[in-house]
């Protein structure tokens, strides 16, 4: 079936596609990204890496003794997040904000390639990839990654369409594509976590379907032992590697706790083929929003889910009778889906430390688009869904960009400040944030062999601008909550004239040693100390 009627219609998806992609790519520069909590600890650790020379850590203020910082390794998110930005800092010198601009621009760039070689590969006509390919854009999935730097998902998503190319072309095995495979695996874990789970799922695929090939005597034994040596070997190598040598080193996700079953547990993975993609869960939250005032109620979006799910299951039904649509690649999809689902069903029902955005199935639901679009008979529909989504995906991104671009300003690392929690913006103002930047660069590391330590009333953002060790506020702790004993350090304290005017004995409740702090500076909402 012929989705777009001639060459013109080609041309103009292409250029839709393209017009959209620049325009979120040159608006970066003017309007740079907004950093997410992740990515905070991420660059943390490259901030740790530095000052330390360990490896990806953190450095964090001991409460028994402020002298003493204490190095936590990260394995809680994978390393490639600051990494990556990272690289491009060394080599040409940018900002971390620039450097992360670039990395999502590539990668992005990068995986909509990888995307079109892969739905080539499977048999896909011209006009059902251009118009896969433009749903894809149109995804808020997909361009979220314009608006918050979420370095994980930019990167999974450049590299994850090529390590499937990869798996699903090889036919030849060898020593070479032993090392070549478990070098790609390593970079796909290095890049995001939850790629393990989706390269496992392939990987595990490619020999089943070669063991069904043997039994089918489409193989002989020699091939099938080449395909576990070649590829089970380096990926059971691969992943105990990645347990033993980073997820084990330190705090990672406790993925069975206690069983606690909700209906979106299994919903949301159920229906993550159509939820992931042309921003389902958005306009699905946004619905019961305007119905119900309130996206904690769930009744209308477990409804919906449900009738999104019905609609997947029905849709792989149908495409199964259609000849157009490769078998081969119906097949991949079906095993991944399940699997997929069930990997996250189980950490949901035993509540995993994961949160239900789709973003996580994101890559699964980018390859079910072809499917979809190959299953329409009405050209017209079809085309006019495209053109409500590409007024819809514009006026979404610009109102996004706006909404967290409000009341921020940008950091000396080009990011925009605060992280993306909207309802956790610090009250540090661009006046106090150039004075504790000032400060921060005029004041040495140590000083008579004490060391230097900030503290101060404000998010975790502002702690990769500066070079010291920093206690700053969290989600779980706001800043005094916790005492911090000794007084072997020089520390700077900048905090808000509301909270000491509310609490007096603030400065001596979070630093009980210390017999006299001073006042050394101020700004129209902030006080500035030192220790003596």
């Amino acid at each position: 079936m012929n989705i777009l009627t001639n060459r013109y219609g080609e041309r103009v998806y292409i250029l839709i596609g393209l017009s959209f992609f620049l325009l979120i790519s040159c608006i970066l520069f003017i309007f740079p990204l907004v950093i997410s909590i992740d990515s905070i600890y991420g660059f943390l650790a490259y901030k740790g890496t530095r000052q330390t020379g360990i490896f990806n850590v953190l450095q964090e203020v001991s409460q028994q003794n402020v002298a003493t910082v204490r190095k936590l390794f990260v394995a809680w998110w994978s390393p490639g997040q600051w990494m990556a930005p990272a690289f491009l800092q060394l080599l040409f010198g940018c900002r971390l904000g620039i450097a992360s601009i670039i990395i999502t621009i590539l990668s992005s760039g990068l995986g909509i390639y990888g995307f079109y070689k892969l739905y080539k590969y499977f048999g896909f006509s011209q006009p059902v990839i251009i118009t896969s390919l433009l749903i894809l854009l149109l995804s808020d999935s997909f361009y979220n990654s314009f608006i918050i730097y979420q370095g994980g998902e930019v990167l999974s998503f450049g590299i994850f369409p090529w390590f499937l190319l990869f798996v699903v072309k090889l036919n030849k095995f060898s020593w070479k594509t032993s090392v070549f495979f478990l070098a790609f695996f390593l970079l796909c874990f290095v890049a995001k976590t939850t790629l393990v789970v989706y390269c496992s799922i392939i990987v595990l695929y490619k020999i089943a379907e070669k063991n069904l090939s043997l039994l089918k005597g489409r193989l002989n034994w020699k091939a099938e032992y080449n395909v576990i040596l070649c590829l089970g070997l380096p990926w059971l190598l691969g992943c105990v590697a990645i347990d033993l040598f980073y997820l084990q080193k330190g705090l990672h996700i406790t993925f069975i706790k206690e069983f606690s079953p909700e209906l979106s547990d299994i919903l949301v993975p159920f229906s993550s083929p159509l939820s992931s993609i042309l921003s389902g869960q958005t306009i699905i939250l946004r619905i019961q929003k305007m119905i119900t005032g309130d996206i904690r109620d769930m009744y209308i979006s477990l409804s919906l889910y449900f009738i999104l799910g019905v609609i997947i299951v029905i849709g792989i039904y149908r495409a199964s009778k259609q000849q157009s649509i490769s078998s081969s690649y119906l097949r991949f999809l079906i095993v991944l889906y399940i699997a997929i689902s069930f990997f996250f069903i189980t950490g949901y029902l035993f509540s995993a430390n994961i949160d239900k955005n789709v973003r996580h199935f994101k890559l699964l639901g980018f390859l079910f688009i072809p499917v979809f679009v190959a299953l329409f008979r009405n050209i017209n529909m079809l085309k006019g869904i495209v053109f409500v989504f590409v007024i819809y995906s514009v006026s979404d991104f610009i109102y996004l960009k706006n909404k967290w671009a409000k009341n921020r300003y940008v950091s000396i690392n080009y990011f925009y400040r605060n992280y993306y929690n909207l309802e956790d913006i610090d009250g540090i103002d661009i006046q106090t944030y150039r004075k504790l930047i000032s400060l921060d660069q005029s004041t040495p590391l140590q000083e008579q062999a004490r060391p230097i330590v900030f503290f101060f009333e404000g998010n975790a953002d502002i702690a990769i601008d500066i070079k010291h060790p920093a206690v700053f506020e969290t989600e779980q702790a706001k800043l005094g909550a916790v005492a911090y004993k000794g007084k072997d350090a020089d520390v700077f304290i900048i905090v808000s004239k509301k909270t000491l005017g509310s609490v007096p004995q603030f400065l001596k409740l979070l630093l009980p040693d210390y017999r006299e702090i001073r006042k050394i500076d101020e700004t129209d909402h902030y006080l500035f100390f030192k220790s003596e």
